[in-house]
């Protein structure tokens, strides 16, 4: 149907451009909608690996992991990614902030401010 062609066409992009963080976590959108949510979820956190600075990536990320319900995974897979890409402190901060640790996302912020001072606040 044209979720397939859908994600055939969403898989070529990924194949020509792999760092391109919009057609990660429009993958991930398509999927979470197809109920394939194992693999939205892989395909978000390959997004925000590859772009997690980029604002609408970020809010994509967000909007995908809070839509499965898979908010405290993401919190674990950021924090043991975190140590070898301390970009993502800026997403974990977002996710803090989509499960209402006001406390911990700011933390977060705070440490990611410190490297990279123009991001906003959640």
């Amino acid at each position: 149907g044209k979720e397939e062609e859908a994600i055939a066409s969403l898989n070529q992009s990924i194949r020509l451009k792999r760092e391109s963080g919009a057609a990660w976590i429009a993958k991930a959108q398509l999927l979470a909608t197809t109920g394939n949510f194992s693999e939205a979820f892989q395909s978000a956190m390959t997004a925000i690996e590859f772009d997690p600075h980029n604002l609408s990536v970020v809010s994509d990320f967000l909007s995908v992991v809070v839509g499965l319900k898979m908010e405290k995974r993401a919190i674990s897979e950021l924090i043991l990614r975190e140590k070898n890409s301390p970009k993502l402190s800026y997403v974990l901060a977002g996710v803090y902030a989509a499960t209402g640790d006001k406390g911990k996302s700011e933390e977060k912020l705070r440490e990611t401010w410190k490297t990279f001072p123009n991001l906003p606040a959640f």
